[in-house]
């Protein structure tokens, strides 16, 4: 065993906590798929109702309020070149985001319809987005792939005063750029270097061009987009929704990515579908890192997450945890006499090494360096199994 694994926490059992803020440990249900609520910042969005035809292809639904024609259609997308719907000759599409139903919005639809802008729910069709505020949807990350005019209410107010859309060049009107300071310190990144990125991006095909994206069970909808928005943002970035029976037959898997929750679950892992493409050399990243690369639009260039490394470092195994659960696994696999000792010849910490401490996460992707192998400490959930040590206690070797 690792150094690691001998490190435990002295806390009691009840209130056996992590000192880590970043990102906590899982939560205390051992079987629970649900990450804790604030390692992600993910914001969700309501759903919208689709509707497919009889051959399952794409229906698209136009509603018309006032003069105001809204377009919602699924869409499918595995290139980069996304198509707007046009309404006559008026090629330009408008997306509003994270502006609360109000006196201010109905100003804005109607300076809409009287540019002869297209309004769309759908962040696929967009060429132009206005956002009152910066917020990590699945809406605004899908947008970052398809345009590079995520602008604010000023680019609206000024078009409609001028009667003609004003250009979005961001060298020459950044300051029609969508701002949000507090958003770009939240999620540390650059709204104006992100746009210059997602361009570069578009021109080889998108952020995740020639990739497979593989997505654990438990991850969607847990602090994270739902199934069909992480599908819609991984097309949108040019990347290939690929289920995970359909995982060990890809035929380059460094193309392929596997995404985890953050942090990367036991269950998830374990997957035996999973192991088998992670064996053959695909990536496993967790969601956070997914989320981060498209708010930059850039691959950020990680196997493993750093923070999750960060933190097995950091862990140890409960008293609690040693005392019970271990202690037991021990006595039933060498056997105990009448007093409770153990017996046979299975009866040392090196003779039950092999057989109980390393055969724990033999199977498990270690959250360190990706590979298949993990310490038995990176194989615990839940708080009373597990958290940040504070106390080092070394068996005797004699």
């Amino acid at each position: 065993t690792t150094s690691r694994d001998k490190q435990i926490s002295t806390s009691n059992r009840p209130q056996l906590e992590t000192a880590l803020t970043s990102i906590p440990v899982t939560e205390q249900n051992h079987s629970s798929l649900v990450p804790p609520p604030t390692s992600i910042d993910f914001v969700p969005t309501n759903s919208r109702e689709k509707r497919n035809d009889s051959s399952g292809a794409s229906v698209a639904t136009v509603s018309t309020r006032g003069s105001i024609t809204t377009i919602s259609r699924n869409v499918s997308v595995k290139t980069r070149n996304v198509i707007a719907m046009k309404s006559g000759d008026n090629k330009s599409v408008l997306l509003l985001l994270n502006i609360e139903p109000s006196t201010k919005l109905k100003m804005m639809l109607k300076m809409a319809t009287n540019l002869k802008l297209q309004v769309t729910d759908n962040p696929l069709e967009a060429t132009h987005v206005v956002a009152g505020s910066i917020k990590r949807t699945a809406k605004l990350m899908a947008a970052l792939c398809v345009t590079s005019n995520i602008l604010n209410p000023i680019w609206l107010e000024e078009s409609h005063k001028r009667g003609k859309l004003m250009a979005t060049n961001m060298a020459r009107s950044s300051r029609y750029l969508a701002d949000d300071v507090e958003a770009e310190k939240k999620y540390n990144f650059s709204i104006k270097q992100t746009l210059i990125e997602g361009k570069e991006r578009r021109r080889d095909g998108g952020l995740f061009a020639g990739k497979k994206i593989v997505v654990c069970d438990g991850v969607a909808g847990n602090n994270a987009p739902n199934e069909e928005e992480l599908k819609m943002m991984i097309e949108a970035a040019g990347g290939e929704w690929l289920l995970k029976s359909n995982a060990g037959h890809v035929e380059d898997p460094d193309t392929c990515f596997v995404i985890t929750s953050e942090p990367a679950l036991p269950s998830q892992v374990q997957d035996e579908e999973i192991l088998t493409v992670v064996r053959n050399g695909a990536r496993l990243f967790t969601i956070k890192w997914l989320l981060n690369c498209m708010m930059h639009q850039k691959l950020l260039n990680v196997r493993v997450s750093s923070e999750l490394r960060e933190i097995s470092k950091k862990l140890g195994v409960s008293i609690y945890h040693i005392s019970t659960t271990l202690l037991e696994e021990a006595k039933r696999m060498v056997g105990t006499d009448s007093k409770g000792r153990g017996k046979g010849s299975l009866s040392t910490t090196f003779d039950l090494n092999d057989l109980l401490i390393k055969k724990k996460g033999e199977n498990i992707v270690c959250c360190r360096d990706g590979k298949v192998g993990s310490s038995y400490v990176d194989c615990l959930e839940g708080q009373d199994n597990v958290g940040e040590a504070n106390t080092m206690l070394s068996y005797s070797w004699g």
